[in-house]
Protein backbone atom coordinates (compact mmCIF):
# COMPACT_ATOMS: atom_id res chain seq x y z
CA UNK A 1 0.00 0.00 0.00
CA UNK A 2 2.64 2.18 1.17
CA UNK A 3 4.41 1.85 -2.91
CA UNK A 4 1.24 2.25 -4.20
CA UNK A 5 0.51 5.38 -2.18
CA UNK A 6 4.06 6.85 -3.21
CA UNK A 7 3.73 6.03 -7.23
CA UNK A 8 0.12 7.56 -7.09
CA UNK A 9 2.30 10.95 -5.43
CA UNK A 10 4.86 10.73 -8.42
CA UNK A 11 2.27 10.81 -10.97
CA UNK A 12 0.35 13.31 -9.55
CA UNK A 13 3.37 15.39 -9.76
CA UNK A 14 3.88 14.44 -13.43
CA UNK A 15 -0.03 15.33 -13.95
CA UNK A 16 0.53 18.69 -12.42
CA UNK A 17 3.92 19.49 -13.87
CA UNK A 18 5.62 19.21 -10.77
CA UNK A 19 8.21 17.43 -11.86
CA UNK A 20 8.86 19.34 -15.14
CA UNK A 21 10.03 22.49 -13.34
CA UNK A 22 13.42 24.02 -14.01
CA UNK A 23 16.33 24.45 -11.68
CA UNK A 24 14.93 26.30 -9.38
CA UNK A 25 13.07 23.04 -7.52
CA UNK A 26 16.62 22.28 -6.41
CA UNK A 27 16.71 18.85 -7.79
CA UNK A 28 18.69 18.38 -11.06
CA UNK A 29 17.23 15.08 -10.29
CA UNK A 30 13.72 15.75 -11.15
CA UNK A 31 15.20 17.98 -14.29
CA UNK A 32 16.74 14.68 -15.69
CA UNK A 33 13.34 12.80 -14.67
CA UNK A 34 10.96 15.64 -16.50
CA UNK A 35 13.65 15.33 -19.59
CA UNK A 36 13.45 10.91 -19.75
CA UNK A 37 9.67 11.16 -19.34
CA UNK A 38 9.33 13.69 -22.52
CA UNK A 39 11.13 10.87 -24.15
CA UNK A 40 8.41 8.64 -22.91
CA UNK A 41 10.32 6.51 -20.60
CA UNK A 42 7.69 6.62 -17.54
CA UNK A 43 8.49 3.19 -16.13
CA UNK A 44 12.25 3.97 -15.54
CA UNK A 45 11.22 7.29 -14.19
CA UNK A 46 8.65 6.05 -12.11
CA UNK A 47 10.91 3.34 -10.39
CA UNK A 48 14.17 5.76 -10.38
CA UNK A 49 11.67 8.16 -8.83
CA UNK A 50 10.20 6.14 -6.32
CA UNK A 51 14.15 4.68 -5.46
CA UNK A 52 14.91 8.18 -4.56
CA UNK A 53 12.11 8.94 -2.63
CA UNK A 54 12.31 5.83 -0.81
CA UNK A 55 16.22 7.17 0.09
CA UNK A 56 15.68 10.24 1.13
CA UNK A 57 13.14 8.99 3.47
CA UNK A 58 16.00 6.43 4.94
CA UNK A 59 17.98 9.43 5.58
CA UNK A 60 15.30 11.76 6.78
CA UNK A 61 15.13 9.01 9.61
CA UNK A 62 18.63 8.57 10.04
CA UNK A 63 19.04 11.93 10.73
CA UNK A 64 16.20 12.36 13.42
CA UNK A 65 17.54 9.43 14.91
CA UNK A 66 20.80 11.35 15.53
CA UNK A 67 19.32 14.91 15.54
CA UNK A 68 21.12 15.54 18.52
CA UNK A 69 24.49 13.74 17.57
CA UNK A 70 27.35 14.47 15.31
CA UNK A 71 26.63 11.72 12.44
CA UNK A 72 28.21 10.60 8.72
CA UNK A 73 26.31 10.60 5.40
CA UNK A 74 28.17 9.28 2.68
CA UNK A 75 27.67 9.21 -0.69
CA UNK A 76 29.48 6.41 -2.71
CA UNK A 77 29.47 7.02 -6.29
CA UNK A 78 27.95 10.76 -6.11
CA UNK A 79 27.76 12.09 -9.43
CA UNK A 80 25.34 14.87 -9.75
CA UNK A 81 23.51 13.49 -6.37
CA UNK A 82 21.57 16.72 -4.87
CA UNK A 83 20.91 15.40 -1.55
CA UNK A 84 23.54 17.74 0.47
CA UNK A 85 21.40 20.76 -1.66
CA UNK A 86 17.96 19.73 -1.21
CA UNK A 87 17.89 17.78 1.81
CA UNK A 88 17.68 20.32 4.93
CA UNK A 89 18.85 18.17 7.83
CA UNK A 90 21.93 17.26 5.93
CA UNK A 91 22.80 20.76 6.20
CA UNK A 92 22.89 20.94 10.26
CA UNK A 93 26.12 21.42 11.47
CA UNK A 94 26.36 17.43 13.87
CA UNK A 95 26.05 15.88 10.13
CA UNK A 96 29.15 15.53 7.71
CA UNK A 97 28.24 14.52 4.58
CA UNK A 98 31.19 13.02 2.14
CA UNK A 99 30.87 12.86 -1.97
CA UNK A 100 32.92 10.19 -3.38
CA UNK A 101 33.48 9.79 -6.66
CA UNK A 102 35.93 10.00 -9.39
CA UNK A 103 38.12 12.98 -9.51
CA UNK A 104 36.87 14.30 -12.90
CA UNK A 105 32.64 13.25 -12.13
CA UNK A 106 33.59 15.47 -9.01
CA UNK A 107 35.28 18.67 -10.87
CA UNK A 108 32.43 18.69 -12.91
CA UNK A 109 29.90 18.61 -10.24
CA UNK A 110 31.92 21.34 -8.52
CA UNK A 111 31.65 23.56 -11.62
CA UNK A 112 27.79 23.01 -11.95
CA UNK A 113 27.50 24.04 -8.49
CA UNK A 114 29.23 26.79 -8.22
CA UNK A 115 27.27 28.19 -11.61
CA UNK A 116 24.36 27.20 -9.62
CA UNK A 117 25.36 29.10 -6.74
CA UNK A 118 26.12 31.75 -8.91
CA UNK A 119 22.46 32.28 -9.59
CA UNK A 120 21.22 32.15 -6.19
CA UNK A 121 19.98 28.20 -6.65
CA UNK A 122 21.17 26.56 -4.06
CA UNK A 123 23.24 27.71 -0.80
CA UNK A 124 26.36 27.06 0.43
CA UNK A 125 28.35 23.30 -0.04
CA UNK A 126 28.32 21.08 2.97
CA UNK A 127 29.97 18.20 1.58
CA UNK A 128 33.25 16.83 1.86
CA UNK A 129 34.79 15.88 -1.70
CA UNK A 130 36.13 12.63 -1.65
CA UNK A 131 37.93 11.84 -5.15
CA UNK A 132 38.54 7.85 -5.55
CA UNK A 133 38.44 5.73 -8.02
CA UNK A 134 36.56 2.68 -6.00
CA UNK A 135 37.54 0.00 -8.91
CA UNK A 136 41.23 0.52 -7.40
CA UNK A 137 40.90 2.57 -4.16
CA UNK A 138 39.70 1.78 -0.99
CA UNK A 139 37.08 4.31 -0.49
CA UNK A 140 37.17 4.26 3.10
CA UNK A 141 41.00 5.31 2.90
CA UNK A 142 39.64 8.30 0.42
CA UNK A 143 37.36 9.15 3.32
CA UNK A 144 39.66 9.19 6.29
CA UNK A 145 41.91 11.35 3.94
CA UNK A 146 39.28 14.28 4.15
CA UNK A 147 38.84 13.01 8.03
CA UNK A 148 36.41 10.62 7.99
CA UNK A 149 35.45 9.80 11.92
CA UNK A 150 34.72 6.45 11.93
CA UNK A 151 33.80 5.85 15.07
CA UNK A 152 30.12 8.62 14.50
CA UNK A 153 27.31 6.59 13.38
CA UNK A 154 27.13 6.51 9.34
CA UNK A 155 24.50 6.45 6.94
CA UNK A 156 25.94 5.20 3.56
CA UNK A 157 24.18 6.06 0.34
CA UNK A 158 25.17 3.57 -3.01
CA UNK A 159 22.22 4.56 -5.35
CA UNK A 160 22.71 3.69 -8.97
CA UNK A 161 26.68 2.98 -9.19
CA UNK A 162 26.71 -0.90 -9.00
CA UNK A 163 26.09 -1.35 -12.56
CA UNK A 164 29.46 0.15 -13.68
CA UNK A 165 31.38 -2.18 -11.42
CA UNK A 166 32.57 -5.45 -11.74
CA UNK A 167 31.16 -8.02 -9.00
CA UNK A 168 34.28 -8.11 -6.89
CA UNK A 169 34.07 -4.24 -6.20
CA UNK A 170 30.31 -4.69 -5.64
CA UNK A 171 31.31 -7.52 -2.98
CA UNK A 172 34.19 -5.64 -1.21
CA UNK A 173 32.32 -2.59 -1.08
CA UNK A 174 28.81 -4.35 0.65
CA UNK A 175 31.21 -6.30 2.94
CA UNK A 176 32.57 -2.91 4.03
CA UNK A 177 29.30 -1.49 4.78
CA UNK A 178 28.55 -4.41 6.59
CA UNK A 179 31.74 -4.62 8.53
CA UNK A 180 30.59 -1.24 9.62
CA UNK A 181 27.66 -2.17 11.11
CA UNK A 182 25.48 -1.15 8.48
Amino acid sequence: HRLTSQINNILADFQTGGITQDLTSGSIFEDQVALIATLGNTGLVTAMHVRTKWLDEKVDSFLNENQDNQANVVILGSGYDTRPYRMKGLQSENIKVYEVDAAGTQSQKKSAVQKLQQRGIIGDVVSKFAPCDISSQSWMECLIDKGFDQSLPTFVIWEGVSMYLTLPVIQSTLKLVADRGG
